[in-house]
């Protein structure tokens, strides 16, 4: 007899069968799946594994032209490092850094010379406030571009920041054609995505 100790979980089965060791693979496979899920309840935010304590991925749009009258456009990554943030749990921290990152890029449908003035974060709700050279465009489809990286990138910061508000100049406001991103959650896909509007 074999006693196999597995936390949450303890078993004593005949392994010189073969029942017995498709018995115990079977269980082993059930006490891993819900001691993740345990973790992943009692720990919410390390749910974002894929990204390491030092760095956060950016979200950008790809632009490619095929020719003069074919130009694709996808989403893409690329990481920022976060390394000079103690607190790896700090959102407003990472929240300036990443778009920081994206404003000072030269990122597609991103305009030029926007500075972020800070983020705070309470009660789920990221605000990012930025300055006013967000405001300095024109054109329906390059706001549903700029709203989707936004959108798209405080919600890749952490499973935590459940809301968006874009603040400009310390005020919410509405973008040039219109959109007011004050509160916006992971659920609004026109939001998260340019291709709806």
């Amino acid at each position: 007899m074999y006693n196999a100790r597995i936390p949450m979980c303890i078993y004593t089965v005949d392994a010189t069968s073969f029942a017995g060791v498709r018995q115990i693979n079977i269980r082993l496979f059930y006490c891993t799946a819900a001691l993740a899920l345990t973790i992943l309840i009692a720990f919410p935010e390390r749910a974002g594994a894929n990204q390491g304590a030092d760095q956060a991925d950016l979200i950008y749009i790809k632009t490619t032209d095929k020719d003069k009258s074919d130009k694709t456009e996808e989403w893409a990554e690329t990481p920022v490092d976060l390394s000079d943030i103690k607190d790896a749990g700090n959102i407003p921290a990472r929240a300036e850094s990443v778009f920081g990152a994206l404003f000072g890029g030269g990122y597609y449908a991103v305009p030029r010379g926007i500075r972020v003035i800070g983020a705070t974060f309470d009660d789920g709700n990221l605000i990012l406030n930025v300055s006013g050279d967000i405001l300095r465009y024109g054109g329906t489809n390059y706001e549903l571009r700029l709203r989707s990286l936004l959108t798209r990138n405080a919600f890749a910061l952490s499973p935590e920041v459940t809301s968006f508000t874009l603040a400009v100049d310390g005020k919410i406001q509405c973008l040039p054609e219109g959109s007011l991103l004050y509160k916006i959650t992971r659920d609004d896909g026109r939001f998260m995505d340019f291709k709806k509007s």
